[in-house]
C-alpha cells in the first residue's frame, strides 16, 4: 500500500506503507547494514566522493549490504544477535576495490573483487556464489528484517562513490575517476 505525502518543498513523495512487506521491524532511509572499509583505504574514495558524492558528509565509504534497515536503537535493542547468528557460519572474505563503474541512473561506484572470485555452491550444481553473495542471502533471511532493503532480488555490492545528472556523459566521468582512481592507489 503507498500513501501521498507532502514532501519538503510541497513535492508530492511516495512512502510505502509499514505494511507493506508482512512481519518484521520497519526500516528506516537514517541507517545501513554496510560493509566499511578500514580508514587506511579511504584516502582515494574519499578524494573522489569530496566533490562528487552528495552523501559524502552524511556516511562513510561503505558496500551497502542491506538499506533501508532497522533504526539503530532497534538493531541494538533486538537485531544485532539474529545477526550474528546468520552470519556466523560465513567465512571471512577479503575485498579489493577494483576498478570503477557505473549506473544508468547516473551513479559511479568502485567495483569490489573478491581473491578467487567465488566458489561451488553445495552439492555443485549451478554457478558459482560470490562471497557477497552468501553475505546477502545470510542477512535476508533474518526475520526480524523482512521489511528492510530494497526488494531488488539482484543484489549488487557497490561503493558509491558520486553521481552524475542528465547530460553529463556517464562513460567520460567513469574514465576520468578510474584514471584519479588509479592515481591515488598506486
Amino acid at each position: 500500500e503507498e500513501k501521498e505525502e507532502e514532501g519538503k518543498k510541497g513535492k508530492k513523495t511516495s512512502k510505502r506503507s509499514s505494511k507493506t512487506k508482512g512481519p518484521g521491524l520497519a526500516p528506516t532511509h537514517q541507517a545501513a547494514l554496510a560493509v566499511i572499509p578500514p580508514t587506511q583505504l579511504w584516502g582515494g574514495i574519499q578524494a573522489i566522493r569530496a566533490d562528487n558524492d552528495k552523501s559524502f558528509q552524511r556516511w562513510p565509504p561503505h558496500f551497502n549490504c542491506i538499506y533501508p534497515f532497522v533504526d539503530v536503537d532497534e538493531f541494538k535493542n533486538s537485531v544485532a544477535d539474529d545477526c550474528g547468528a546468520a552470519l556466523a557460519d560465513l567465512e571471512p572474505f577479503q575485498v579489493e576495490m577494483a576498478a570503477l563503474d557505473s549506473f544508468p541512473h547516473g551513479t559511479v561506484w568502485v567495483a569490489p573483487r573478491t581473491p578467487g572470485g567465488g566458489e561451488q555452491p553445495p552439492g555443485g550444481s549451478g554457478g558459482i556464489v560470490s562471497p557477497w553473495s552468501r553475505l546477502h542471502t545470510a542477512l535476508s533471511a533474518v526475520p526480524s528484517l523482512s521489511r528492510c532493503g530494497d526488494g531488488r532480488k539482484d543484489f549488487k555490492p557497490h561503493l558509491s562513490v558520486g553521481q552524475w545528472g542528465k547530460g553529463v556523459p556517464l562513460a567520460a566521468a567513469t574514465e576520468l575517476l578510474n584514471r584519479q582512481w588509479g592515481e591515488a592507489n598506486s
